[in-house]
């Protein structure tokens, strides 16, 4: 049994599964740089720990009498509540950076299909500027542009080939223009 194509079908939700919404190299990059953050976050925040707990025993190794002074809980979770409060504002702070980054990137990345759109819809096929990098999408639209600057070629030179001031009496110079006429009907097709 054939699934149906609709537009809300199973065969559209298996169309949306194949379907790329995320840059791996850009998001590779920034995982890899939050993950950078994090490891040295986590290491400065147990370096201090470390430290002040040190200090801490450092404190009261010597202490005979610990009646009336607080545990070393209470003497560690100042320390611990700054760690975590520091580790969530630098986290806050990388993942509000990232998002930013990921905003230009994806700006940047439909501008220049945009305006390749909408140099396509004026039909002006002229050559486009290299990117030092291009996504995907705007990989394909360039690719789709040089596609039509050869048929669009094409057609110019076959439309070039028509002769206006044709002799309706000769054979050679009808036959001539007929084919001229079916190779731009037949561009024109595809």
């Amino acid at each position: 049994m054939s699934r149906p194509v609709t537009a809300h079908g199973p065969a559209a939700s298996d169309e949306r599964r194949r379907r790329t919404y995320v840059d791996a190299r850009l998001q590779g990059r920034l995982l890899g740089i939050l993950l950078a953050v994090e490891a040295v976050l986590v290491l400065v925040a147990l370096a201090a720990m470390y430290l002040r707990a040190g200090a801490v025993i450092d404190d009261n190794i010597y202490r005979v009498h610990l009646a009336g002074m607080p545990s070393l809980a209470e003497l560690l979770l100042p320390g611990v509540v700054a760690a975590v409060a520091a580790l969530l504002a630098v986290n806050c702070a990388a993942v509000l950076a990232i998002e930013r980054q990921w905003a230009r990137d994806a700006r940047a990345i439909v501008s220049r299909f945009g305006a390749l759109a909408r140099r396509t819809g004026e039909l002006d096929l002229t050559a486009d500027e290299p990117a030092p990098y291009a996504h995907r999408a705007v990989i394909e639209m360039l690719l789709w542009r040089e596609a039509l600057r050869v048929r669009h070629g094409a057609l110019r030179r076959t439309a070039a080939a028509l002769d206006p001031d044709l002799d309706a009496g000769d054979p050679q110079a009808v036959a001539r223009q007929r084919a001229a006429v079916a190779a731009i009907l037949d561009a024109l097709a595809d």
